[in-house]
């Protein structure tokens, strides 16, 4: 998703939208899956891009993303 508005000195670590989104499921907003994910700035606009995830892993790391947890992944998608 990108938004834009977002004022530049806005906190957008990942632990900051991790705490803002489980407020806001908290607060009955929904469906709100997973609280990781990706989120950086577009140079320019000053937008920012986020890829929320629906099941916590690192990117990064290889034996993170391996196929029985994408399994998991697809069978939860797809229930």
């Amino acid at each position: 998703m990108r938004f834009g508005g977002i004022p530049a000195g806005a906190d957008i670590t990942r632990q900051a939208v991790g705490r803002a989104v489980r407020a806001a499921r908290l607060a009955g907003v929904g469906p709100l899956i997973s609280d990781s994910g990706l989120v950086a700035r577009v140079p320019i606009s000053g937008d920012l891009i986020t890829y929320i995830v629906d099941e916590g892993y690192d990117a990064r790391d290889a034996a993170d993303t391996a196929a029985p947890r994408r399994a998991r992944g697809h069978r939860h998608r797809h229930t």
